[in-house]
C-alpha cells in the first residue's frame, strides 16, 4: 500500500516521502485504515467501506512523531496522516 513515510525513521522534512509498505493485519474487534493508491479501506469488525480519497492532512503530532518529538503508544503505526476527505464507493459485509 501507499502511505507518507519517513526516510530514517524521524528528521526534517526533506525525509517525507510517498512510498510503498506492508499491507497491516487485522485483529479481533480493531479498527484498520489501509492506504491504497486511489482508495482507502475502512474495515471494521464484519464491515469493510471503500473510500475514494480526496485529501488528507498532516497535522502538528504528525511533525511531532516525524521529529521524534512524539512517542507512539505501543503498537500503533509509524505511517503519518491520520485524517482524510472523500466519498465512500462501495460497501460490504
Amino acid at each position: 500500500m501507499r502511505a507518507v513515510l519517513i526516510k530514517d525513521g524521524k528528521g526534517p522534512i526533506d525525509n517525507l516521502y510517498i512510498g510503498e509498505t506492508g499491507k497491516p493485519t487485522i485483529k479481533t474487534d480493531e479498527v484498520l485504515v489501509e492506504v491504497r493508491p486511489v482508495l482507502m479501506i475502512l474495515i471494521f469488525p464484519k464491515l469493510t467501506v471503500y473510500i475514494k480519497i480526496k485529501a488528507f492532512g498532516l497535522n502538528r503530532m504528525d511533525i511531532l512523531q516525524r521529529e521524534g518529538k512524539y512517542p507512539l503508544p505501543p503498537g500503533a503505526s509509524t505511517i503519518l496522516g491520520v485524517e482524510f476527505s472523500g466519498h465512500v464507493v462501495d460497501v460490504g459485509r
